[in-house]
């Protein structure tokens, strides 16, 4: 039975072999990207998205889903972030999506966890769940963190050079409260998810 998560809770992944799936009233532009321990990406090549639709061991299945062999995710990728972002052809904001949900399966069907991301406001992009290593094995975080700056934002502030022909990229805005045991903050001020602590 899948373990149905709360904001800042994770689950053990009983595979390797993982779909994550992401359904709602509108659509969305979905990504993923494999971040070290410093928080950030070793090069472009490991952002996941509509552009770019392969990584080691990710795969983009449009229009809603990623799929994820973790035994090919290099050993030095600490976790995989998962996005949602509005591709601008529905609501500004997620206050106005609606059935906002994520199903982690296995790749042969059988439902591990899912999440339904609550109260969201002025947020264009977010950041639904991490899939991460902890212990040589691969667990799922549920996030729920929100960005004002859409998915340019998040992708800047994992260390992804955005090209931006309308001009500056704004800086990430912190919208929602940190899970439960989690401090927001770098030096420069924009948000960062620490290591899972379960």
């Amino acid at each position: 039975m899948a373990q149905v998560l709360s904001k800042g809770a994770n689950a053990p992944l009983s595979t390797t072999d993982v779909r994550v799936e992401i359904s709602s009233s509108t659509p969305l532009d979905i990504a993923a990207l494999l971040v070290t321990a410093n928080g950030k990406v070793r090069s472009d090549d490991d952002f996941v998205f509509f552009n770019q639709p392969t990584g080691p061991g990710v795969r983009l299945l449009p229009p809603s889903a990623l799929e994820f062999t973790l035994t090919q995710v290099p050993a030095d990728i600490d976790k995989v972030v998962i996005t949602g972002s509005l591709d601008g052809s529905g609501p500004q904001t997620f206050a106005a999506v609606n059935g906002l949900q994520v199903v982690v399966r296995g790749t042969r069907g059988g439902e591990l966890a899912r999440f339904d991301p609550v109260g969201l406001t002025v947020e264009t992009a977010l950041v639904l769940v991490e899939l991460y290593r902890r212990q040589g094995a691969w667990k799922v975080r549920a996030v729920g963190q929100g960005y004002a700056s859409g998915l340019a934002g998040i992708a800047t502030d994992f260390g992804i050079t955005v090209d931006d022909p309308g001009g500056q990229v704004d800086p990430p805005t912190q919208i929602v409260s940190p899970p439960a045991g989690q401090q927001w903050g770098t030096p420069s001020g924009q948000p960062q998810w620490g290591r899972p602590s379960g």
